[in-house]
């Protein structure tokens, strides 16, 4: 009977929605009767069936039956009767298309999920806040220049000499802590944690610190990292030691929905938090349940936010935005030329993406090689030294070019009001140097030893991009130009092209047909960068040499190197 029916089932689509072990359960108490019924329905029966999950393919099925027929003897009629009911019930046209999922709503687990989660989203929108003031205020109170009224905030060589020895010590308080707490080099970053599912508890807290420091001492870092790095500590945290859910899958929804939670209270709206987490992280649970599960807490989360300030950290929207979409709408409202413009917008956006890997990718081998010739004379030189060359090179960058300082948010209204609107615009010279200076202090900031996200800082190279493709084209919609750029330059290897589409959109107020320009342009960028192979390529390339250079060192190097691990406590922990 096994036999037979496994080639049925190999010959038909089961539907993955459609919980299949609780429909045969379920099929067979309503047909047994008397002691059969009472056997099937005994606790042990009910605990084969709740560990057979059936999602999986068509196999498990099978193996499913066969354990309950072992296990049981149920009459062979009525598992013939449940599976042709399967059979029919999937192959029958418009209702079979109809996915019925089970309930899962109706389970206390569920629900188990959602109030713990909620309570974290509490928690974490306050932190949030506090992060978020500290990241704002902090960098006004040393680059006093009031960027969104004044157009010379950003000439050359306008900034003050003391910004140096700003960034500097803020390297020095990096590294000192990094030194002092033994602070890994190799923690994964928010991209690879929400692949994960788990975030380390021990370093979710060091890590929200160091990140606080970084970005508000003038590193070119976002706050993402710092914000979703503590949520999933402290979702790992709870779910190992204080609240026990029934499976792994459970105790990873719940890590992703704290990792979610503090990001709906950075982007305009909450479903963009948990629209960021399912697109970067593996589906877990069916689509509306992994849905829903992540978007209760960022609503939560940016609730709480909200209703202590009025505003996100991303709604940098002035009169004049919202002015720039109508005046779009009202003027051009939708024509072909703009899908050409889309792509081509993409396609440029490729080539700056590129460039941006590129250049941190230099800066990544140039603090790899002051690490390796300083670990000889210590640990303490090797952490706290590197950030200390970068702060001075970032506060250097941003006295040279002003509008440089931070990790973009000062100046997102300084290059919409005076890139685009208020006449005479800013120079085009000067929007394109701060715009490559962002690409090297982001470099820089990510390699020296700085913690932080790579998001923002790339948002506001986007923007830099449009104010010079419309000074450049003024006959395109400005509009179109900083919307389009603001994203598609971050999507050329952040894999979100709906969470940045429909960030875009929100944040200028476009409409429906506005939206396909930067559709196309994400899509457009990521096929380029990713979709290519290009940038696996150049990892696997830099990876060979980092090999070869290994494997070149003399044997002195290399007992000078395993001395100095040794030496570092940290070692003794990770063997």
């Amino acid at each position: 009977f096994v036999v037979t029916k496994t080639k049925m089932i190999e010959e038909i689509k089961y539907p993955r929605s459609l919980n299949a072990d609780e429909y045969i359960l379920d099929r067979s108490r309503s047909t047994f009767s008397g002691n059969n019924r009472d056997t099937f329905s005994s606790a042990r029966t009910a605990r084969t069936f709740s560990s057979a999950r059936l999602l999986e393919d068509e196999s498990i099925l099978v193996r499913t039956i066969s354990v309950a027929m072992k296990n049981f003897d149920p009459d062979l009629a009525v598992t013939c009767a449940a599976l042709d009911d399967i059979v029919k019930h999937n192959g029958e046209g418009n209702d079979g298309d109809v996915p019925f999922p089970l309930g899962f709503a109706r389970t206390t687990e569920f629900w188990k999920l959602i109030v713990t989660s909620g309570m974290v989203a509490v928690i974490l929108a306050f932190v949030a806040l506090g992060f978020v003031n500290c990241i704002d205020e902090v960098p006004t109170q040393w680059a006093t220049c009031a960027y969104g009224n004044d157009r010379d905030c950003g000439d050359l060589y306008t900034g003050e000499f003391y910004w140096i020895g700003v960034t500097a010590g803020t390297g020095f308080c990096v590294g000192f802590l990094r030194y002092l707490f033994s602070y890994p080099d190799n923690l994964p970053g928010i991209f690879k944690d929400i692949q994960l599912c788990h975030v380390e508890p021990k370093w979710a807290l060091l890590t929200f610190t160091l990140s606080a420091i970084s970005i508000s001492g003038g590193a070119t870092l976002g706050p993402e990292q710092a914000l979703g790095n503590l949520g999933g500590g402290l979702a790992t945290y709870i779910s190992q030691h204080i609240v026990q859910f029934s499976n792994s899958d459970h105790q990873k929804l719940f890590i992703l929905a704290g990792m979610a939670s503090p990001l709906g209270a950075l982007f305009p709206a909450p479903m963009l938090g948990a629209t960021m987490v399912m697109e970067l992280s593996d589906p877990i649970a069916t689509y509306m349940e992994f849905l829903i599960i992540l978007s209760i807490p960022c609503t939560i989360s940016f609730a709480v936010f909200y209703g202590m300030i009025g505003d996100t950290y991303t709604n940098f929207v002035s009169t004049q935005t919202q002015q720039l979409s109508v005046q779009w709408i009202d003027d051009q409202n939708f024509q072909g030329y703009m899908i050409m413009t889309g792509f081509a917008i993409g396609c440029v956006s490729a080539a700056l993406s590129i460039t941006s890997l590129v250049i941190v990718g230099v800066t990544k081998q140039i603090f790899k090689r002051i690490r390796s010739r300083l670990q000889s004379k210590g640990k303490f030189l090797t952490e706290v030294v590197p950030p200390v060359i970068g702060g001075i090179v970032i506060g250097a960058i941003n006295w040279a070019l002003p509008a440089t300082v931070g990790n973009g948010k000062l100046i997102f209204s300084w290059i919409i009001n005076f890139g685009t609107i208020t006449h005479p615009l800013l120079s085009r010279n000067v929007l394109m140097c701060t715009g490559f200076a962002r690409m090297v202090l982001l470099g820089v900031s990510m390699n020296s030893g700085f913690v932080g996200g790579i998001i923002f800082p790339l948002l506001t190279i986007g923007l830099i991009a449009g104010a010079v493709m419309f000074q450049m084209y003024p006959y395109l919609p400005v509009a179109l130009c900083e919307s389009t750029f603001m994203v598609s330059i971050a999507c050329g290897f952040v894999p979100l092209p709906i969470t940045f589409t429909v960030m875009s959109a929100l944040l200028f107020f476009l409409g429906a047909y506005q939206s396909i320009p930067i559709f196309i342009a994400v899509v457009t960028s990521y096929t380029i960068v990713c979709g290519t192979g290009f940038l696996r390529t150049l990892s696997l390339r830099a990876q060979q040499q980092e090999d070869e250079e290994n494997n070149n060192k003399t044997p002195a190097q290399n007992d000078s190197i395993v001395m100095s691990e040794t030496t570092n406590p940290s070692f003794v922990e990770r063997k």
